[in-house]
């Protein structure tokens, strides 16, 4: 299980070391939530497992400026697609639906959603 630290003035990159090892003193002041991991070939995206909300955008040298605009994730339709009770902790791009910040609703990538279910059956 994963988690991230949220609305904590703390929470910078050069301090997340440092609030690793002294969390037991910062739970007070922080809010931890259950987050799950959205992978693409333009970085990470860190999203909030019970909202879909994007907690954390880590862009691996792209400058896809699409990449960075996404604010929130469909995990209900994606629970539905896959009859599923709880959100993995990892999960590519391309198997979800997710909005911009101008409310442009982006769909899953159905057929490549096909080509992973072929591929599991081959294995």
């Amino acid at each position: 299980m994963k988690y991230f630290i949220v609305d904590n003035p703390w929470n910078k990159s050069h301090y997340k070391n440092l609030i690793n090892q002294v969390i037991d003193k910062i739970i007070p002041y922080a809010a931890i939530i259950e987050v799950v991991i959205v992978y693409s070939s333009n970085g990470e995206i860190t999203v909030n497992k019970k909202t879909g909300d994007v907690v954390l955008i880590t862009p691996n040298g792209s400058d896809d400026a699409a990449f960075r605009r996404i604010k929130k994730f469909d995990l209900d339709e994606y629970k539905r697609y896959y009859n599923l009770e709880c959100i993995p902790d990892n999960i590519d791009i391309l198997d979800l639906g997710y909005w911009y910040d101008n409310n442009e609703y982006e769909e899953p990538a159905m057929d490549w959603r096909e080509e992973v279910k072929v591929m599991r059956k081959q294995a």
